[in-house]
C-alpha cells in the first residue's frame, strides 16, 4: 500500500499556529492603542522583539560559533562524545527525516533535561542523561529526540507562535500594566503627558480594562500556539518511533503535570499541554501516525545502536 507521504508540519497546523498567534498580537495591540498612549505600542513592541532577536541571533553562523564558544569556555556546554546513545540517535534520526548534517549535541551543567536550539541546529542535554542505559531508557529517550527533531525541523523558534509568545512575556506584559495604570493615573489628576491623550477619566478607565483583557486574550492565543507546537512534536515523535507507551513514560519523567490534573483555565496559559491531554491526544493520533508506510524504518535500528553501545561500556576500563 502506498500510502500519502507524512507531513511533519502539516497544512492544519501551519492554519492554527498562524491565525492563533495573530489574534493574539492584534488583541494585545488593540488593548494598548485603548490607552490612548502611541508609544505603549512602541515599548512592548520593542520589548517582545528584542528578546525574539535572541532567537534569530543562533540562525547567524558567525555569532553562533562565537555564542558556542563563549559557553564552552565558560565551562556552560561541552560538545558530547559521538559514540554517546544520544548522539548516535541524533545522527540516525536526521537521516530517517532525510537532513545531510546531523544535529550538534552539547552538555550542559544545570538547565533542562532535554532541549534544542531550532535556528541553531543543536540539541542541548544535562549531564546526567548523557549515559543513559537500559530498555526503557533507551525507548524514552528516543522519544524525547524525535520530539525535539521535530522542533529542529519545523524551526519552531523562528515561528509566529515564538513572536506570540515573545510579545506577550513577562517583561512585555509588565510594561503593559505600567503603561495602562499611568494613563489611567495620569488623566485623573488632570495631568497631560506628552505620550498620553488628555481624556475623561472615565474612558480612561475602560481603557485600562480594555488593554488588560486584551493582554489576557494574547497570552490565551499566544500559548494556544505554543500548544499546537508541541502536539504536532508529540506526533512527529509517534510516527518516528512507533512507540506510544514509551512516550507516555518519557512524559511522565519530565512533566510534573503528570502528577494532578490541570483545569482548563490553568491549561489555556500553558505554552506546553499538560500531561493527560498530551497523552489523550497521541492515543488518538497513534493509530494514523504509526502505520508503516507513512515513515521508512530506521537507517539503523534501535537495538544495534543499544547492543553497540554495550559493547562499548563492557571494553571501557573499569575505574
Amino acid at each position: 500500500m502506498a500510502g500519502k507521504k507524512y507531513k511533519f508540519n502539516s497544512l492544519k497546523d501551519r492554519a492554527l499556529i498562524t491565525t492563533s498567534a495573530v489574534a493574539g498580537v492584534a488583541a494585545f495591540a488593540g488593548g494598548l492603542s485603548l490607552t490612548f498612549n502611541p508609544v505603549a505600542l512602541g515599548i512592548v513592541g520593542a520589548v517582545g522583539l528584542a528578546s525574539y532577536g535572541q532567537d534569530v541571533l543562533w540562525t547567524i553562523p558567525a555569532y553562533r560559533k562565537w555564542a558556542i564558544k563563549r559557553k564552552v569556555k565558560k565551562g556552560q556546554w561541552e560538545l558530547a562524545d559521538e559514540r554517546l546513545p544520544i548522539p548516535v540517535f541524533a545522527k540516525d534520526l536526521a537521516k530517517q527525516i532525510g537532513w545531510s548534517e546531523s544535529p550538534e549535541v552539547y552538555m550542559t551543567k544545570g538547565g533542562p533535561s532535554f532541549a534544542s536550539i531550532p535556528g541553531a541546529n543543536i540539541f542541548l542535554v544535562s549531564n546526567a542523561n548523557v549515559n543513559l542505559s537500559g530498555d526503557d531508557e533507551f525507548n524514552k529517550l528516543q522519544w524525547i529526540l524525535a520530539h525535539e527533531m521535530s522542533h529542529l525541523k519545523a524551526k519552531d523558534n523562528l515561528s509566529l507562535a515564538q513572536i506570540g509568545a515573545r510579545v506577550t512575556s513577562r517583561p512585555a506584559l509588565i510594561a503593559t500594566m505600567g503603561i495602562g495604570l499611568a494613563a489611567t493615573g495620569a488623566s485623573f489628576l488632570g495631568i497631560t503627558l506628552p505620550v498620553f491623550a488628555a481624556v475623561p477619566s472615565a474612558v480612561a478607565v475602560f481603557a485600562g480594562i480594555a488593554s488588560l483583557g486584551g493582554m489576557v486574550v494574547a497570552r490565551v492565543m499566544s500559548s494556544f500556539a505554543m500548544r499546537v507546537c508541541e502536539q504536532r512534536a508529540d506526533r512527529n515523535a509517534l510516527a518516528i518511533t512507533r512507540d506510544l507507551e514509551s512516550a507516555k513514560s518519557a512524559l511522565r519523567a519530565v512533566d510534573v503535570s503528570s502528577r494532578s490534573r490541570t483545569n482548563y483555565f490553568k491549561e489555556a496559559f500553558r505554552t506546553h499541554p499538560s500531561y493527560h491531554r498530551r497523552v489523550k491526544k497521541m492515543t488518538k493520533a497513534f493509530e494514523k501516525v504509526s502505520k508503516p508506510y507513512l515513515l521508512p524504518p530506521p537507517v539503523e535500528p534501535w537495538d544495534s545502536i543499544y547492543a553497540a553501545q554495550k559493547q562499548r561500556e563492557a571494553a571501557a576500563p573499569q575505574p
